[in-house]
């Protein structure tokens, strides 16, 4: 004979486990999306700063280069100072079309005995922001 007692006792028991197992189950997906999302996250940040970074030293790279050129091609110091007005008007509208980022030309002086130009210039993207003064010399390059 088979005893009533015993098939319940069975029967919640199994249905424990069941329960256990299904929160386990729960919890650990829980533990995969958070992980994942945290992952996922740090690449996306990591990436942006980087491109940033290395947009950054374009920027510089470029202005320095460009400089040198209108120092080299200029015929006095009037000229030269002209040219930089236009420069510097125009250089934040190419540099937009590439990546969106605010490059802002400040203060300049002009050395013209010793072709030298010293700029004040802002780089803002969101992820940095950054201001420097760049000093180009035409006959040694930048320094």
């Amino acid at each position: 004979m088979v005893r009533r007692t015993t098939d319940s006792a069975r029967t919640d028991r199994g249905q424990l486990v069941l329960i256990g197992a299904i929160t386990i189950a729960f919890i650990l997906l829980g533990v995969v999306v958070v992980y994942n999302g945290v992952q996922y996250t740090e690449t996306v940040n990591t990436g942006g700063a980087d491109r940033s970074v290395e947009h950054v030293r374009t920027v510089e790279a470029e202005l320095e280069a460009g400089i040198a050129v209108l120092i080299e091609s200029a015929g006095g110091k009037s000229e030269l100072d002209t040219a930089l007005g236009e420069f510097e008007s125009e250089y934040p509208n190419t540099t937009a079309h590439r990546q969106p980022a605010v490059v802002t030309l400040g203060n300049r002086s002009i050395d013209w005995p010793n072709e030298t130009v010293t700029v004040d210039y802002r780089y803002d993207d969101g992820a940095i922001s950054t201001s420097k003064t760049l000093t180009v010399n035409a006959s040694e390059g930048s320094p």
